[in-house]
């Protein structure tokens, strides 16, 4: 964040892009959850667990946020073992 004189803050926009980026990635498996299916085409997208899982614990994942992206795909993890 960058800091103005008055108080105001103005977001750093790469940050907001990698949090969309992010939010995107739980969205997607939240759906999946839903659909109860392990593949699904969302907006002509291929979207699996297995592809999200990757991502999570992709370096491109790591760089992108400040904290253990594993630590969100575990919550995610427990989310689907719970709905099962």
């Amino acid at each position: 964040m960058i800091k103005l004189s008055d108080s105001r803050r103005i977001s750093d926009p790469w940050d907001e892009l990698a949090k969309a980026i992010i939010h995107q990635a739980v969205l997607d498996w939240r759906y999946l959850i839903s659909t109860g299916k392990d593949y699904e085409r969302i907006s002509f997208f291929p979207v699996s667990f297995d592809e999200l899982r990757r991502f999570f614990k992709s370096e491109y994942c790591q760089l992108m946020i400040k904290i253990d992206p594993e630590s969100i795909l575990s919550q995610l993890e427990k989310e689907l073992d719970d709905k099962k």
